[in-house]
């Protein structure tokens, strides 16, 4: 059962095709019969008119409205049954208008064969009841401007993706509208009412619509268009192909031609086969230019993958997207030669290059051809001019070949092509001769298929449509070798050249091809663009006749007066033409020569401009290898002979234009030297003026450049090639991190690196101006791990803005812009303070000018009144930082500065030039907002008088309490000092006064030193004490002096916030205070130290109340550092002595030193309590303080520690003293960290703020902790 259910299977199978084609062809069969009685009734009513129902209609606005509605709806098959009802009921002659505007969008909505029949049925019936000029005509032309093809104009002013957008939606649109028209055509119900309309009027306006369609689908964009129509009426409007084979199914199921009927006449079946098979021609002629344009482009991708190792991004997405044009272009091809019956192109298999070789020292094809055209050997100045005058594209690619040929003539073609610049006979004339066997053959091919044959016919208007045979008509135009045989008489006659008459022509009709040449030739002048000409090459190629030929060689022999610039673009649209048009470049260049002919006769000056533009026009043709060779030279042989002031004039704009090209040219290159030669000569031997002696030295060697050595580039070590690539091609927003690696990461240590990272750090102008902050955030990187380069880098560019002061050189004024942006930036990474960007500013505006005020009147060689580049360096340094002084001191200092610019801006030539004012006006927009620069220069004079008459008012104003200050610290210094002097003066009275018997009496000498020394002991230990105190002070205060001095000089703390002002003075004023006192000890040190000078070279001098040597002349209170005489002394503040002249002559350095006192108790000879005492005035020492005592005896001077008790008063007083000073210290010491650590959070704040405006990510901060 298995096998029969099998067997079964297999028969059904093979029974399906055999079953289908019998149903599909009774189908169609079907349909024609409907077409066919739907057919009859619209020829009927073209033939007699309108007939309108019998019976009463309704008027009804509401059934009325709705009919338009569903008819606005669908006319498919839904709507047939409800819709033939209205027509035949409803009265509907006041809506048939709007009925006629509405029936395109019903039938854009039909989707199948069904429903475009159904929409034919109702529009049929409207037809016979309302008539072909109510209806058919105004319905004809409405779908023909929507299956008309896009407009140019349109296509050109739009983008390539908004044209590919539009001709997507276009093409959609018309497919299925050409359809349903296809379908309306073929039972005539469109057309125009003519009174001998044929029977085939509908098919006739079907095959324009397609016409019009196809012939100018260059980029084949209609293809689905041509497939959709075939697809579902290929059998009906073609005839069968004989090739094919029907089925037997076929051939037993397919009616016999008495049972169908004649939708289409074979004349006209044949007229859109040929149509179809040249537009199939031209799809297989692209397929093959893009096959092999795609082979190509993979053997270069091949052979540069073996080069280089890799294929680059850009150049394989152009191959794919080439691939993928490709593979869909193939695809429709396919498509369309399966539905004609048309075999399919053969492709050239892909060979790959056997030559790839690798040359490492091979240059790159752009450097040979840059070395090649500098060096004067090609003919063109560079690869773009070489384009425009060789790359020449192919009309036969876009254009039919029947079109472009239509009308040629062969023999005289050939006499055109002979131009000497090819030894062979040009492929023009064997295409032109070749064109016309193909269309001998087309025609004979014609006559048999059909009674007329058309493919290709001229219409009324002189355009040309296919007609398969026609004998060629001659040119208009006369050859110029029969001009160039009529020399003489052209040159004796002395008439002016006449172009060749018209052709009559009858009135323009809008829409023909007549009035399109029309609109072409008014369009040339402005076509400036190698694009543009070459669409318009290949749009007249579609208009090619006879008569467009002859208004073309009218409107290209004269070139309009002052546009001497479209004679390039008028040369090449000639050359794209002559190749399948000789006739047309023929003409003109006999027309060019006749009229240089009758131009050089004319000796006058008002032809100068006429012989201009004719020299230039021929040399451009001459580059296009249009003029022939013997032409050229017989214009440089006449000019030559002549050698007066027009003809030299002449010699070199044809030199200019064309010289080069003729002396590196094989053809001409022996003849050109042998003119130019000629011309030497005879510039050499004719006195003639000055200027035309320039004319012929600039033509000379503009064609024939001497040889010159060439520019030889900087060789470069491969570190320095790696850092310039670094810094000039790599270097970017999101390469930064990746930059700063590297650098970290070169040979610091290297002389070579270093200096190369510092000329490429240092000149900011060699990077692009966008990336500027980018070489200030690398700086700022490498600050931590270089910090004396990077000082060195800021050297160096503050020393570029002062010589472009000082120089003020033109050419180097981009660079100084450049160094102010890089200035600026380097500020807002806070690599310089604020006072640096200050002085800059104001160094910009005063420079130069004397006393540094900017007048008016007042002229400098640096800085003149019309030199507005100083300004424009100001605007861009606070464009690039001035966000920064927003707060504080610093915009104080801001608003001081501009108020001295307004006067700097005031003082140059008024009004400023545009682009200045308009920088300027931005420039105090963004900083400033509401401030806006009077303009008067009285006015901002006298502002700035009032600002540096308070500056200096406030500078007194400090300087007076600096006075004050100091004033108070010597008197405090002087009231400390003065009691002590005082007692050692007493003392020195006793030791004088002989009633005392001082010196005589040991005992009371020893008594009274005794006393005295231990009087003067505590008064010793307390100053001793507050010395020591004040020494480690000042030792502190030094140091947070030089940290707020380095804080302030990196971070620029002190003149941020205004709040602070006046901790910052009172700061300021402990400072001076504290500097005082400094140098008030540095004196009592001298004084100190003479006095111990003076003691030990008098051989006396005891402390207070000692007994010195006999020499002595007046012993000093005080001493030094300790001893252990008799006598004794304060060890940090005692008394002033007054020593002798010879004491006082003796040098310092010649005192002997104290020495220490040392007791047999501890185990380097000092004394217990020495021992445990960490210093002078040390309270550790079981509840005493340690103070030192100085003595001396004789000439030696000791120092002994005393140990006083802490109850004691000078104790208590000396430690409440240290512990309050130390607590003021640490309480000063919090409030400057404080306040540092405020300030530069905030600043750190803004300047992260500001930088991430400008779209720099900055790196997160670790927190400080307080």
């Amino acid at each position: 059962m298995a096998a029969a259910a099998g067997d079964a299977g297999a028969a059904s199978a093979s029974a399906g095709p055999a079953i289908a084609a019998p149903v599909a062809a009774k189908a169609t069969q079907e349909r024609d019969k409907k077409r066919a009685a739907l057919r009859a009734a619209n020829l009927e009513a073209w033939a007699q008119g309108p007939s309108p129902p019998g019976g009463a209609l309704d008027s009804s606005l509401k059934k009325n409205t709705a009919f338009i509605k569903r008819i606005k709806q669908g006319l498919g098959l839904e709507a047939r049954d409800a819709a033939l009802k209205d027509i035949a009921t409803l009265n509907l002659d006041k809506y048939i208008e709007e009925i006629v505007q509405t029936v395109p969008e019903g039938l854009a909505r039909c989707s199948n064969a069904k429903d475009y029949l159904a929409a034919a049925e109702i529009l049929t019936a409207l037809h016979r009841r309302f008539g072909p000029s109510a209806l058919s005509v105004p319905l004809t032309e409405q779908l023909g401007s929507l299956l008309g093809p896009p407009s140019k104009a349109v296509l050109q002013a739009s983008s390539a993706d908004q044209r590919e957008r539009d001709e997507l939606s276009r093409v959609q649109r018309q497919k299925g509208l050409l359809r349903v028209a296809a379908e309306l055509a073929l039972v005539q119900l469109l057309g125009h009412a003519d009174k001998q309309r044929s029977a085939h009027a509908s098919m006739d306006w079907l095959y324009g619509v397609l016409k019009d369609l196809l012939s100018v689908d260059r980029e084949h964009a209609n293809i689905p268009i041509l497939v959709t129509l075939l697809k579902a009426l290929g059998s009906t409007l073609l005839s069968p192909s004989p090739a094919s084979n029907p089925t037997p199914a076929e051939a037993q199921s397919a009616p016999s031609p008495d049972q169908l009927p004649e939708l289409v006449a074979p004349e006209q079946k044949a007229k859109l086969q040929k149509l179809f098979e040249l537009y199939f021609e031209t799809l297989t002629r692209r397929i093959v230019r893009e096959h092999a344009r795609l082979q190509e482009q993979d053997r270069r991708n091949h052979e540069a993958y073996i080069r280089s190792g890799e294929i680059f991004e850009d150049r394989q997405q152009n191959y794919e997207k080439t691939t993928k044009t490709f593979e869909k272009l193939l695809e429709s091809a396919r498509q369309l030669a399966e539905l004609l019956a048309l075999p399919m192109p053969k492709l050239a298999e892909s060979v790959q290059s056997n030559s790839i070789g690798l040359n490492l020292d091979a240059k790159s094809a752009f450097e040979r051809d840059d070395e090649d055209y500098s060096s004067g050997k090609l003919p063109w100045e560079d690869e773009d001019t070489r384009r425009f005058y060789e790359d020449l594209p192919d009309l036969r690619d876009r254009v039919p070949m029947d079109l472009l040929l239509a009308g040629a003539n062969s023999e005289k073609n050939a006499k055109f092509a002979r131009t000497g610049w090819n030894e062979k006979a040009p492929a023009a004339a064997e295409q032109a001769a070749s064109g016309n066997e193909a269309a001998n053959g087309a025609e004979r091919d014609a006559k048999t298929a059909a009674t007329e044959g058309e493919t290709l016919a001229e219409d009324d208007d002189g355009s040309v449509t296919p007609r398969a045979g026609r004998s060629a008509p001659g040119s208009p135009a006369v050859p110029s070798s029969e001009l160039a045989g009529e020399e003489n008489g052209a040159a004796g006659g002395g008439g002016e050249p006449e172009l060749p008459p018209l052709e009559a022509l009858g009135p323009e009709e809008a829409g023909s091809a007549s009035a399109k040449l029309s609109v072409l030739l008014l369009r040339l002048p402005e076509l400036t663009s190698r694009d543009a000409i070459d669409d318009a090459a290949v749009e007249f190629g579609f208009l090619n006749s006879k008569a467009g030929r002859g208004r073309l060689i009218r409107t290209l022999s004269i070139i309009p007066r002052q546009r001497s610039d479209l004679a390039p673009y008028y040369a090449r649209f000639i050359a794209l033409l002559s190749k399948y048009m000789p006739d047309v470049g023929g003409s003109v260049v006999a027309w060019l020569d006749d009229e240089f002919r009758y131009v050089h006769k004319k000796r006058f000056a008002e032809f100068s401009e006429k012989r201009a533009r004719n020299a230039q026009y021929l040399g451009e043709l001459t580059k296009f290898k249009v003029t022939p060779i013997h032409v050229i030279f017989h214009c440089l042989k006449v000019c030559l002979d002549d050698f007066s002031s027009f003809s030299i004039e002449t010699i070199s704009i044809l030199l200019e234009t064309c010289g080069r090209f003729l002396l590196r040219t094989e053809q001409t290159s022996e003849r050109m030297k042998n003119t130019l030669e000629l011309l030497r000569r005879k510039r050499a031997s004719t006195n003639i003026d000055q200027r035309y002696l320039v004319l012929l030295d600039n033509a000379y060697y503009f064609c024939n450049p001497p040889e010159r050595k060439a520019i030889e580039q900087k060789i470069r070590t491969p570190m320095e090639l790696y850092i310039r690539h670094l810094f000039y091609d790599v270097l970017a927003k999101r390469t930064l991190e990746k930059v700063v690696k590297l650098l970290r990461k070169l040979a610091w240590d290297d002389a070579s690196v270093r200096t190369t990272l510092f000329k490429a750090f240092t000149k900011p102008w060699r990077i692009k101006f966008g990336n500027v902050h980018l070489l200030a955030v690398l700086l700022f990187e490498l600050q931590p791990y270089h910090p004396d380069f990077v000082i060195e880098v800021l050297e160096q560019v503050c020393e570029h803005i002062a010589s472009g002061l000082e120089t003020n050189v033109f050419q180097f004024n981009q660079r100084r812009v450049a160094v102010l942006r890089y200035f600026g930036e380097l500020y807002n990474f806070r690599l310089i303070n604020s006072k640096l960007v200050f002085d800059t500013l104001w160094s910009l505006t005063t420079f130069g000018h004397p006393y540094g005020r900017p007048l008016p009147t007042q002229f400098t060689p640096l800085d003149a009144p019309d030199d507005y580049f100083r300004i424009r360096l100001v605007c861009t340094l606070l464009d690039t930082c001035g966000m920064c002084f927003e707060h504080g001191a610093l915009r104080k200092r801001l608003d001081e500065f501009l108020r001295f610019f307004n006067l700097y801006v005031l003082s140059k030539t008024q009004p400023l030039p545009m682009e200045i004012d308009f920088m300027l006006a931005d420039a105090l927009e963004a900083l400033r907002p509401g401030l806006a620069f009077t303009k008067s220069f009285e006015e901002a004079a006298r502002a700035v008088d009032e600002m540096f008459a308070l500056q200096q008012q406030m500078e007194m104003e400090k300087m007076r309490q600096q006075a004050e200050v100091a004033a108070t610290a010597t008197a405090a210094a002087a009231a400390a000092i003065l009691p002590q002097a005082d007692v050692g003066a007493v003392e020195t009275d006793k030791e004088k006064d002989p009633a005392t018997g001082a010196g005589s009496d040991g005992e009371d000498s020893d008594s009274d030193e005794s006393g005295s020394s231990d009087d003067d002991s505590d008064v010793s230990g307390s100053e001793d004490s507050a010395e020591g105190d004040s020494d480690d002070s000042d030792s502190e205060e030094e140091e947070e002096e030089g940290e707020e001095e380095e804080e302030g000089d990196e971070d620029d703390d002190e003149d941020e916030n205004a709040e602070d002002e006046e901790e910052d003075e009172a700061a300021i004023e402990r400072e001076r205070q504290l500097q005082d006192a400094r140098r008030i000890d540095e004196e009592f040190d001298r004084e100190l130290a003479k006095m111990i000078a003076e003691s030990s070279g008098g051989g006396g001098g005891g402390g207070g109340g000692g007994s010195g040597g006999a020499n002595s002349s007046g012993g000093g209170g005080g001493g030094g550092g300790g001893g252990g005489g008799s006598g004794g002394g304060l060890g940090s503040g005692g008394g002033v002595g007054i020593g002798g002249p010879q004491s006082r002559q003796r040098n310092l350095l010649d005192a002997g030193l104290p020495f220490l006192q040392r007791g047999p108790s501890t185990p380097f000879g000092r004394s217990a309590a020495a021992a445990t005492a960490s210093g002078p005035g040390s309270p550790e020492v079981e509840g005493h303080m340690t103070f030192s005592l100085l003595s001396k005896k004789g000439s030696k001077a000791t120092t002994t520690q005393v140990l006083v008790p802490m109850s004691a008063a000078i104790a208590i007083q000396t430690r409440s003293k240290q512990l309050q000073d130390e607590a003021e210290r640490r309480h000063l010491k919090e409030l400057v960290l404080a306040y540092e650590q405020r300030e530069e959070v905030e600043e750190q704040l803004s300047l992260e703020d500001a930088l991430r405006q400008q779209g720099i990510r900055i790196k997160p901060r670790p927190k400080h902790h307080v």
